[in-house]
């Protein structure tokens, strides 16, 4: 974790601001025999230096993640992809977080939760 706590008001000002596009993403139906099925969310920064994305966590062994960008300029965007696999979802929900890490001092940590809904095949 990175301390802000020694920033002036004037770095805060010029610092970058980190926008979660969806704080859930919506898996919908899908069958545990879909393989892996994947959605997408995008990271903005509204700020005014360049926004580092320093990790996108879930503790959850079944959902994978990437960003297509590791830094984003002022103004701009990443794209974070999410994978999960359906086969291995205990249970009929996937219902999980996964924690966006930036240097946003306001903002740190951001979560977004995953749902979705597991059919088998023959419903």
């Amino acid at each position: 974790n990175e301390d802000f706590s020694g920033l002036t008001k004037k770095q805060l000002e010029k610092a970058p601001i980190a926008l979660v596009s969806n704080d859930v993403v919506d898996f919908g139906k899908f069958s545990r025999g879909a393989g892996t099925v994947r959605k997408q969310f995008t990271v903005s920064n509204s700020g005014r230096s360049r926004l580092l994305i320093r990790r996108i966590y879930c503790p959850d062994s079944i959902v994978g993640t990437s960003a297509d960008v590791a830094e984003v300029k002022p103004g701009g965007s990443c794209t974070v992809s999410v994978a999960v696999n359906a086969a291995s979802i205990d249970g009929i929900y996937l219902n999980t977080r996964l924690t966006v890490i930036t240097n946003d001092p306001s903002h740190p940590k951001q979560e977004v939760r995953l749902v979705g809904i597991v059919e088998d095949a023959g419903q």
